[in-house]
């Protein structure tokens, strides 16, 4: 597996399981203490929101490192292409 693809799908699980926390309200969630920290300071419905948008951005930057990484890996090969047909054209 492509080290790229891992680390997309790693931050793309991370933001859906804390997205889901957000909306469905878990309170597992809600009792870890950094979640405590945020829900002290800004109530449960701040925190709710927050960790709603923080599981959005981790599915978008999961998705935004998996597209970029076919993509450095589609113009490589497709740079290797063009060198191998050079060199057998001369």
């Amino acid at each position: 597996m492509n080290q790229d693809l891992f680390v997309a799908a790693i931050a793309c699980l991370l933001g859906a399981s804390s997205l889901l926390a957000g909306i469905m309200n878990w309170e597992w969630c809600f009792q870890l203490r950094k979640a405590q920290w945020v829900e002290t300071r800004w109530g449960r419905k701040g925190a709710r929101l927050f960790f709603s948008a923080l599981g959005l951005v981790l599915i978008l930057l999961g998705i935004a490192i998996g597209v970029s990484g076919q993509l450095r890996r589609r113009q490589e090969s497709s740079v290797g292409r063009v060198f191998a047909i050079g060199r057998l054209s001369f």
